[in-house]
């Protein structure tokens, strides 16, 4: 996964639970469903680095949250990201 060595310091800043949220914007129904695996292993994979997965809930998105209009790579670049919310 790319970045790894920055995810315990996101994820250690506090001791609050969070939201791992994954956003991709493509077909909607089949990428609906990528997001949430994609969410899931990034769940997975802090949780291999000894995060408390209790701590953790997972929601992918799909297409339904663009924070860009996906007409250019670097757009849709954009679109494709994961997202750490405190609870």
């Amino acid at each position: 996964m790319a970045g790894d060595a920055q995810i315990p310091k996101i994820v250690c800043l506090s001791d609050c639970p969070a939201h791992v949220f994954f956003f991709n914007c493509r077909n909607a129904a089949h990428y609906l469903l990528l997001s949430q695996q994609r969410a899931d292993a990034v769940k997975t994979q802090l949780m291999s680095m000894d995060i408390d997965g209790t701590r953790l809930t997972t929601k992918g998105f799909g297409d339904t949250k663009r924070m860009d209009t996906n007409g250019t790579l670097e757009s849709k670049e954009n679109n494709r990201r994961v997202e750490f919310i405190k609870m």
